[in-house]
């Protein structure tokens, strides 16, 4: 079995008291996510989040990693895949979407987000993220 890893962040804003996310459509594809990628050598995976939300959206983040959660699955047969997701807020406003991979990228509401996030396992990280969004900060 072949193994992979990435890292991302769900990334969260409250405007006029409901949580939103930041949702980025994936290239070839074309399903809804968070945005993440893989980890390069000798990189720990906060500095692969940050670094993957910047290429994919253009946004800088500042990462909240109390909020740690993985999801794995099969990409195929005999290659299983991790993905390291923390919780993240933005520090910048301007969207710059990476041409190459992402298609879209929009800010939703969370009710939305949960209609739109095409996996369920986003969709469990996504249920989790409220859940400690509401336990801690709103």
């Amino acid at each position: 079995m072949h193994y992979e890893k990435s890292c991302g962040a769900v990334i969260y804003r409250v405007q006029q008291n409901e949580l939103q996310v930041l949702l980025v459509k994936q290239y070839p594809g074309g399903h809804w996510a968070f945005p993440k990628g893989h980890v390069e050598p000798d990189e720990e995976e906060v500095e692969t989040a940050i670094r993957e939300v910047k290429e994919e959206t253009g946004l800088v983040i500042h990462i909240d990693s109390h909020f740690r959660t993985t999801v794995r699955y099969l990409v195929a047969p005999e290659i299983e895949k991790e993905v390291v997701y923390f919780a993240a807020q933005p520090l910048s406003e301007v969207i710059i979407r990476q041409e190459e991979e992402i298609e879209d990228i929009q800010w939703i509401s969370y009710l939305e987000a949960l209609k739109k996030i095409t996996f369920n396992n986003d969709r469990k990280t996504l249920i989790a993220l409220k859940n400690y969004v509401e336990e801690g900060f709103i």
